[in-house]
């Protein structure tokens, strides 16, 4: 049944030419994410919206921006990714304190060859094309939409987690510019090095 499904979903990726892509090795953009989390039979959700940057090169990403709890207290964090060590830093800002975790999520450049669908992005004559990709991992999986037109642009990206803590988490990406303007924002504070 798989083997069905599996040639079933690459029939249709080369019915309609969708073909997967790599994003640049370095952008950067806004994110804006949603997120809902079960912990100890709670839920609890957030929202956010960041500064992204994203280096592929060096294995890292960070957000610099806002999150809002449920409650509708804001917090200024900024969040650094190391993929290399699969650590990632959360700094609040409020009172300069770091935690530290383990990630299990890995950086990916290129969307892999699970298409799901195709769309139009936009209104009237100002469109671009989006297709919808879908990867599953042993504790995860993703829904990535990246523009049709050839540059691979992200638009969104659903992940969700079963174990060991249930989430979903939407995120939408805009205002994508190539290249890093400035490199300090992957530079780990001292207040973290000391964890």
């Amino acid at each position: 049944m798989l083997f069905i499904y599996a040639t079933f979903i690459i029939a249709v990726s080369l019915v309609y030419g969708q073909k997967p892509c790599c994003v640049q090795t370095q952008w950067e953009g806004q994110l804006s994410m949603s997120t809902g989390i079960q912990v100890s039979g709670m839920a609890i959700a957030s929202f956010a919206y960041y500064n992204f940057s994203y280096n592929y090169d060096s294995k890292l990403v960070a957000l610099r921006g806002v999150t809002i709890s449920t409650d509708n207290v804001k917090t200024n964090v900024r969040l650094i990714q190391n993929y290399n060590e699969n650590i990632d830093y959360y700094i609040n800002l409020h009172n300069n304190t770091c935690s530290k975790q383990m990630t299990s999520i890995k950086l990916m450049q290129c969307i892999p060859a699970h298409y799901v669908h195709s769309f139009m992005y936009g209104y009237g004559d100002k469109v671009i094309p989006g297709h919808t990709w879908f990867f599953q991992a042993p504790q995860y999986n993703i829904y990535a939409t990246v523009s049709g037109d050839g540059k691979c642009i992200p638009f969104t990206e659903t992940v969700i987690m079963g174990t060991p803590m249930p989430m979903i988490s939407t995120m939408t990406y805009t205002d994508f510019m190539p290249g890093i303007k400035d490199p300090s924002v992957f530079v780990i504070p001292d207040i973290c090095k000391r964890l």
